[in-house]
């Protein structure tokens, strides 16, 4: 006997697989909601904060690039240099045009950076630098009496648990920052913060992240 099929009475969407099909959507969807506000539960205030100055140094590298392609360099070619004070009696300031690089504006916030931890010495180097969204980088060096130089290199590693301080001397442990240690590196990152958007990229900006 023939059996005409039957178009279930819920209708087209009432079919059991597309049933089934919504409802792993829902439990997807559920979990993905879930263990984002669980992430975002995970991320420390003080990460968080830096993580808004990594953010507005970013987009203030990313629009000078965007906006001026290239920089007045100096030439040090010193050929040039003694031909025209043989010539003129002064060396000449000649300027050429050379492409701006990320590079180069992370070397001009170093050179703001390395100041923000007191003078300088005539015998040491020193940089401090945003790489990043999560790193940050401390560089010294001091060169002896003898012309051997001694260096140590700092990576803070932003965490959304913690600063994690990675060391290139083997008797600094590697540890997560934490009292005056975190508030000086959070204070020294709002600092670069303020003074790299307003010196490099002119910017009238105050950082309203503090201290933790």
């Amino acid at each position: 006997m023939s059996q005409e099929y039957q178009i279930p009475s819920g209708g087209l969407n009432s079919d059991p697989k597309s049933q089934v099909y919504d409802a792993i959507d829902d439990i997807y969807q559920d979990r993905l909601d879930r263990n984002q506000h669980r992430t975002e539960q995970m991320i420390s205030p003080t990460s968080e904060r830096l993580y808004g100055i990594a953010g507005d140094i970013a987009n203030a590298r990313k629009y000078r690039l965007d906006s001026q392609f290239f920089i007045h360099a100096e030439n040090r070619n010193n050929f040039i240099k003694a031909a025209s004070k043989k010539i003129f009696g002064r060396e000449l300031s000649l300027r050429r045009l050379e492409p701006l690089t990320e590079g180069r504006l992370k070397k001009d916030e170093s050179a703001i950076g390395a100041k923000l931890f007191g003078s300088i010495r005539q015998n040491e180097h020193r940089e401090f630098f945003n790489e990043d969204n999560e790193n940050w980088f401390f560089y010294q060096s001091l060169t002896r009496t003898d012309g051997a130089i001694e260096s140590i290199t700092l990576h803070y590693e932003v965490l959304p648990v913690g600063v994690l301080r990675i060391s290139s001397d083997e008797s600094v442990p590697n540890v997560f920052i934490d009292g005056q240690e975190l508030n000086n590196f959070v204070l020294a990152t709002n600092m670069y913060h303020d003074q790299v958007l307003e010196q490099i990229y002119d910017l009238e900006l105050k950082s309203d992240k503090i201290a933790a």
